[in-house]
């Protein structure tokens, strides 16, 4: 998949069912309805900057990393 150096839309990245199950496995508090809704129209790179967690950097890389292999 092409990312667009993390500037493609999430809502674009999650048409594709393989990257949804990646943030569905990953990131399964983003995938709330409410902020599913809101997370669509912000850019890739803006979501991961969101992130947090103790293990955050490393999720984030294994997203990237999954999502290019689309």
């Amino acid at each position: 998949m092409d990312l667009k150096n993390n500037k493609i839309l999430f809502g674009e990245v999650l048409k594709n069912p393989g990257a949804e199950m990646i943030f569905a496995k990953l990131f399964p508090e983003l995938m709330n309805p409410f902020l599913l809704h809101q997370a669509k129209k912000m850019t890739l790179e803006n979501i991961l900057k969101i992130s947090t967690g103790p293990d955050a950097q490393e999720k984030i890389e294994r997203v990237i990393a999954k999502l290019e292999l689309l």
